[in-house]
This record gives C-alpha cells, structure tokens and sequence, in this order.
C-alpha cells in the first residue's frame, strides 16, 4: 500500500511539474534567441555605420569643398557635379532606410546630422534642392526630419542651426511629391 501511495505521488509530481518545467524550459530558450538576435541586431547597426564612414569617406574631397557655403564646382567641370550629387545621394538612400526602421534617426542625426547642415548652407546645394526639389524628395524628407527633431530637442537660437532651420522651410515639396516620399 505504501509503496503504491509512492508511485501515486512520484506520477502526480511527475505529470504536474514536467509542463512547469517545460515551459520553464521554453520561456529561458526564448528569451536567449531574443538576446541573440537583439546583440546580431546592433553588431549589425555597427557594421553599417562602419560602411557608411567608409562610403563617406570617398567624397571626403566634396564634403571639404560644401563647408565653404560660397563653393560651387566650376562651370565646365561636370565631374564636380557628379560627385556633389553622389554625396547628396548617399543621404537619401538613408532616408529610405529610416523609413524601413532599418536605422533610427537619433543615431543618424547624432553621427551625421551635421553634414546634411552643411551641404544645405552650401549655397550651390540648396539652389539644387530648391530648383530640382522634386529630384531630391528623400533629401529635402531628410533634411526635414532633422530640423524637426532639432527644433524639437531646443535647437532654436543656435546660430550653427538657424540658418539651416531657415533653409529646410524653403524647400518645398508638391503635395505628389510628399506621397510618393512616404
């Protein structure tokens, strides 16, 4: 009797803790798949931004030559032109990757945000921004999101980012333009 009163409680605790300790089991299991794939994400980030230095780094020759605002490439150097435009498309495939959630704005403003500031205040790049403004959506999108999140984060009355402020207000978009950008 007695050790059928065993078997009976070995059975009762064998039926009731093997799913605790299943789902026990499963809860550690996929909480360590999160914390993997939360760490493969920001080796990833990391890598990306890596890339990028490297890629902005080929235009380094364009990014000296935009922090003069009154430098324009010379009237028969289309090569020059070629490469502004290259630099400023650089930015807007990062736009397109912020609207994929592929890279998160603080972090692009923070590391970059600058130099999308300084290609504006180039007079030659905003006269194309303003008169080409639908070739350049993604860039003028961009250039909004960071004046925006600026403003937002108490950058008014900074001389370095007002006239900046001033310039993204000028560049306008039609309202099919705005659509096919989002």
């Amino acid at each position: 009797m007695v050790e059928n009163n065993a078997l009976q409680i070995i059975s009762f605790i064998g039926t009731s803790v093997a799913p605790i300790i299943t789902a026990i089991t499963a809860i550690a299991g996929a909480l360590f798949i999160w914390s993997q794939i939360h760490a493969a994400q920001k080796t990833a980030k990391g890598e990306f931004l890596l890339h990028l230095d490297e890629r902005l780094e080929t235009f380094s020759d364009v990014s000296d030559n935009v922090k003069d605002t009154k430098w324009r490439p010379e009237n028969k150097s289309e090569q020059r032109k070629y490469h502004v435009n290259r630099y400023m498309g650089v930015f807007e495939r990062i736009q397109t990757l912020l609207d994929d959630n592929i890279i998160d704005l603080k972090s692009f403003d923070h590391l970059y945000g600058d130099r999308v500031r300084i290609i504006v205040l180039n007079d030659y790049c905003h006269q194309k921004l303003v008169e080409s403004a639908a070739e350049w959506k993604y860039f003028i999108k961009l250039c909004k999101k960071i004046a925006e999140r600026r403003l937002i984060n108490g950058y008014v009355g900074n001389k370095k980012w007002d006239v900046f402020f001033d310039r993204v207000d000028k560049l306008q978009l039609g309202e099919e333009d705005w659509r096919s950008a989002n």
